[in-house]
């Protein structure tokens, strides 16, 4: 899988392309199809302002270093995904932007991680790089673990998830020291 698409100077996607179409269709998401995002600035298609501040940094990089490359995590229910993205500056200022897939591993479906189920108000943070779990005592787990310590095997309704960053891919991304839990 290749998903690659670029952004104007005023951070606009002007191109999608790749497995872009096929990839929101296989993730539940067709109105995230191509045709529907071109002219639509990045930024506001970023959820959370944690990450529209790490968008805009990793933006700011590539134009300013003229590459950037970021390992992370785009997981489904049923699968665990290693993705590499990378940033280049291109004419005008703009960027174009590379995802391609590093490896995936199987695993038993976790409904936690599947968009169509019903959900509460609730509110669950998810690090949008790693995918570990914020638990109510501060700690980043992996999406089982989370499942497991917060007891979501029984309910007939899961929470929300919420995109954030966890302190080790802060860290990674702003430069701040810390350690990492075992992922």
């Amino acid at each position: 899988m290749k998903i690659t698409y670029r952004i104007d100077a005023q951070d606009r996607l002007t191109e999608l392309s790749g497995d872009w179409d096929q990839f929101a269709q296989a993730n539940g998401a067709p109105e995230l199809a191509a045709a529907a995002l071109r002219g639509k600035p990045l930024p506001a298609l970023v959820s959370g302002t944690e990450m529209q501040s790490l968008t805009a940094m990793l933006l700011k990089r590539a134009r300013e270093a003229g590459a950037v490359e970021v390992p992370f995590r785009c997981d489904a229910p049923d699968e665990r995904r290693f993705l590499t993205m990378e940033l280049r500056r291109d004419a005008e200022d703009g960027v174009a932007i590379e995802t391609r897939l590093v490896r995936a591993e199987p695993r038993p479906p976790v409904a936690l991680l599947d968009a169509r189920l019903p959900r509460t108000d609730e509110l669950l943070v998810i690090c949008s790089w790693c995918k570990c779990v914020r638990l109510p005592t501060q700690e980043w787990v992996e999406v089982e673990a989370a499942v497991e310590a917060l007891g979501l095997f029984q309910e007939a309704q899961l929470p929300q998830l919420s995109h954030g960053i966890c302190p080790p891919c802060r860290a990674r991304f702003f430069g701040a020291p810390t350690t990492r839990p075992a992922v």
